[in-house]
């Protein structure tokens, strides 16, 4: 079953069944793999999002890992189009995680979610719940088997939801995390250890903080662990033209290439002392500047990236005209390319190119 607007969604949002040791899905989620699969070729969404923690004990691989690689390898889907999101234990966290980690920060309003059909009334009860009135929340189902027992579970589960949340407006981020990590038994402890606190940050569109300045100033070699963390970042990289996880040495390899290059500058945008993000020079031969940035996922919702790609474009426009690339869906970084004067010129392929001349 699909959802009859054929307009097309921000993403997929895929939940996991069951893998094995191998981080071989099974049949299961191979066949939402499929459906969603198929409604990206459609053209019907723009990414795939697989979602699923390392839930066994033998293996460090998690489902939304092992789901991306399904995607890859058997249907030859580009890398940059699947992204995975490693946190969820559940239908819940699967709501919450992907609305948290990517939703909020794209600016998206529409997502497909895609399960099993006996599985898919409750999948579209949170999800409509927790990304709330104002995101469109569609549902496509993989054929699957349907028991008394599958259908008792469900009603089980669905009973266990209504409890946890009863009270909570829907889309109110904050009530619904603070439920999340103090009632529910797979997030509170109970069942297995807390997820950091860092992994429930609410992202706020708010413009900067009263009495935080923000400095930049130039990249070293001491910043190589830093800048491989948010290099690996899942929502930088979901980002990036490239969206492969990198390894450090190669980081180490292309940071000492940068910081000898005269034609690249890198820069750290620390807010009083603390760094929390990076800006990117790669200057041309035709006089323009490519700028790139990113943010650390704790600094991320605060205007933080239009701020310090202002100051640098501003540093920088009496001598050079400013481009950047962004990637076709990333709302976030269009916003802040407009802030800082550049104007959308053209697009290639999933690449949005935008231009401001001296």
């Amino acid at each position: 079953m699909v959802d009859a607007d054929e307009a097309q969604f921000d993403a997929a949002i895929v939940l996991a069944n069951q893998m094995d040791a191998q981080g071989q899905i099974n049949d299961e989620t191979r066949a939402r793999m499929d459906c969603a699969v198929a409604l990206y070729q459609a053209r019907r969404v723009a990414l795939v999002v697989t979602s699923g923690w390392a839930y066994r004990n033998d293996t460090a691989i998690s489902l939304a890992e092992a789901m991306r690689r399904y995607a890859i390898e058997a249907h030859d889907l580009d890398g940059n189009v699947v992204v995975a999101q490693n946190s969820a234990r559940d239908t819940v966290g699967d709501a919450v995680f992907t609305k948290l980690r990517l939703a909020l920060p794209l600016r998206w309003s529409r997502v497909m979610v895609v399960t099993s059909t006996y599985h898919g009334a409750r999948a579209l009860e949170i999800f409509s719940f927790v990304y709330g009135p104002g995101f469109h929340v569609a549902l496509s189902t993989a054929g699957s088997p349907d028991t008394a027992a599958l259908r008792e579970a469900e009603a089980r589960s669905r009973a266990a939801f209504a409890r946890t949340f009863e009270g909570v407006a829907p889309g109110d981020d904050a009530a619904i995390v603070a439920r999340l990590s103090t009632r529910h038994p797979l997030y509170n402890g109970t069942v297995h250890a807390p997820l950091p606190d860092d992994v429930f940050r609410i992202t706020n569109d708010v413009e900067g903080e009263a009495g935080m300045e923000l400095t930049l100033r130039n990249a070293t070699k001491e910043d190589a662990r830093i800048l491989f963390d948010w290099r690996n970042d899942p929502m930088t990289r979901l980002a990036s033209h490239s969206t492969a996880e990198l390894a450090f040495d190669a980081h180490t390899a292309w940071l000492d290439q940068v910081l000898s290059n005269p034609m690249r500058r890198l820069l750290i945008a620390e807010e009083n002392g603390c760094p929390v993000g990076t800006v990117r020079v790669d200057r041309e031969e035709d006089g323009c500047a490519v700028l790139s940035w990113t943010v650390t996922r704790e600094a991320r919702g605060r205007g933080i990236a239009t701020r310090m790609v202002q100051l640098v474009a501003d540093e920088i426009s009496g001598s050079h005209a400013i481009r950047a690339e962004i990637k076709a869906g990333n709302e976030a970084s269009v916003k802040v390319a407009e802030a800082a004067g550049m104007r959308f010129s053209r697009q290639a392929g999933n690449v949005l190119h935008f231009y401001r001349g001296r």
